[in-house]
């Protein structure tokens, strides 16, 4: 089961443009996202130097022009996902894994990348450097998240124009990107949080009937 916590302004913007929101790595919260294990050290005049630290700022910036959705894995509700994300004013969605790809896939094909993240110690481990492996990997300060992530490349790219890939008018402009998908397909249930107000609930479930999807929308079992 996968949960995702949200604002109630986030969750009826996506129910009105029928997408899923990917977030643009570069402006997410956590400084280290996308963040790569530093070249080793050598000496001044050692040739392999520039190279190194050339490469390293290369993929680092092309990490963090990539697009993220993000997931919490869990068979139950999270209450510090419930405080950090949605407080008293917001939701969460529950799917599955299967559920979230397919919402995809039918829609349209798309590059994604899925898989979850693995917390490690940043001054004790080395963060590998290609593919995807640098999303997939956060401080081991973040494993309360039990996160599972969907990931998007970036805007295509030459040599031109690294170290600093240009981003898309649109990605720049929203800070990420709206990705279609089916939400009768994705969106199993909707729930309310736990310190709710009885009037909000009743907000929540006027906006899922007026949306495109039939669905339940319960309270937080933890209330």
């Amino acid at each position: 089961m996968l949960w995702r916590y949200m604002s109630f302004a986030k969750f009826c913007a996506m129910l009105e443009r029928r997408a899923l929101f990917f977030a643009l790595v570069g402006d997410m919260e956590d400084r280290y996202e996308g963040f790569i294990s530093p070249p080793a050290p050598r000496e001044p005049d050692d040739p392999l130097r520039q190279a190194e630290q050339i490469s390293h700022d290369v993929l680092r910036s092309i990490s963090r022009t990539a697009l993220v959705s993000c997931w919490t894995v869990s068979r139950y509700e999270s209450r510090l996902m419930w405080t950090t994300y949605a407080s008293t004013e917001g939701v969460a969605i529950c799917t599955t894994f299967r559920d979230l790809r397919e919402s995809m896939s039918s829609v349209a094909e798309l590059p994604v990348t899925f898989g979850q993240v693995d917390y490690v110690d940043y001054r004790q481990s080395e963060v590998p450097r290609f593919g995807w492996a640098p999303l997939f990997h956060k401080r081991m300060e973040y494993r309360s998240e039990s996160e599972m992530r969907a990931v998007l490349p970036g805007p295509q790219w030459d040599a031109d124009d690294l170290p600093d890939v240009p981003l898309d008018p649109d990605v720049a402009e929203h800070r990420g990107r709206y990705v279609p998908v089916d939400l009768g397909i994705l969106i199993k249930r909707v729930v309310v949080p736990p310190d709710a107000a009885p009037w909000f609930g009743k907000v929540v479930q006027s906006a899922v009937q007026r949306s495109p999807i039939t669905v339940s929308v319960t309270q937080s079992v933890i209330s």
